[in-house]
């Protein structure tokens, strides 16, 4: 590279379409991040640094604490925190089962209110 200490993609930002596959690789071949090869990184690692935002939440069949901390191990001090920091903690608290409510439950009752 010509220039190698100045940043190509700082502040980018990509839309990919549903159901594509997007690769950035550089010019060897190699992808890095913050100047490391990720072939080098431990891959729990790096997927735990990767993260994906929806237009529409996607709930799994599990309780409210499982759904929070999906993927990762997480202490009920984290998975709280998460749910105060989304402002859903005094919500979630102020169901019957807390965070052990299962999804599927909040789900149906979501679409009951919609109809009336």
């Amino acid at each position: 590279l010509s220039r190698p200490e100045i940043p190509i993609l700082s502040g980018f930002y990509l839309t990919v379409p549903a159901r594509k596959t997007v690769a950035l690789v550089g010019r060897n071949g190699e992808v890095l991040l913050d100047g490391e090869n990720i072939k080098n990184l431990k891959l729990e690692w790096l997927r735990s640094q990767i993260g994906l935002v929806t237009q529409e939440p996607a709930l799994l069949s599990l309780s409210i604490r499982e759904n929070i901390a999906y993927g990762r191990s997480a202490t009920t001090d984290q998975i709280e925190e998460a749910a105060k920091t989304a402002h859903a903690h005094t919500f979630i608290s102020s169901l019957e089962k807390g965070y052990e409510t299962q999804v599927l439950l909040i789900l149906r009752l979501r679409k009951l209110f919609r109809k009336h």
